[in-house]
């Protein structure tokens, strides 16, 4: 019996049943390991052109699960480290690692046409003088300007 699944079991008189608890720090650990199976192969990474598609709650969402994910597969690469043996399929962590920076990627991209599209509006404002300044501070001081040469013709 694997040693780690003789840690997650509850000894009821001569049976031994397993739990999987919902929630804690078994959740970092993947299923499969527990029910003492090699980690199954994982489908590709998110593509740019299908994250562009995406709204910003969504890529949130998929940020948590593929954090979530991450850690997983990290504790699953040290139990494994600390059995003496390789994780499976590290291939996995790599889809992961891939998919989280395209994520990062695409809300750049956006941040960026964001930040491209106000200054556009800014400076079409601008140019149509929708910003007023005006010509004496609103407290009713002078400016160093006019004040500069009303002491120049006083003297």
């Amino acid at each position: 019996m694997n040693k780690f699944l003789r840690f997650n079991t509850i000894f009821a008189g001569k049976q031994a049943t397993k739990f999987i608890p919902k929630r804690g720090l078994e959740e970092f650990i993947d299923k499969t390991v527990l029910e003492g199976k090699p980690l199954e192969t994982a489908g590709r990474a998110w593509g740019l052109k299908e994250l562009r598609k995406k709204s910003m709650s969504d890529l949130q969402k998929l940020w948590l699960v593929l954090m979530k994910e991450r850690n997983m597969l990290l504790t699953c690469r040290l139990l494994a480290k600390t059995m003496g043996g390789r994780i499976n399929h590290p291939e996995r962590l790599t889809k992961v690692r891939k998919s989280m920076a395209r994520i990062k990627e695409t809300i750049a991209e956006r941040e960026r046409e964001a930040k491209k599209l106000a200054r556009i509006e800014f400076e079409k404002r601008l140019a149509q003088e929708y910003y007023t300044y005006p010509p004496v501070n609103p407290l009713g001081l002078l400016n160093n300007t006019t004040s500069e040469s009303s002491t120049t013709t006083t003297q």
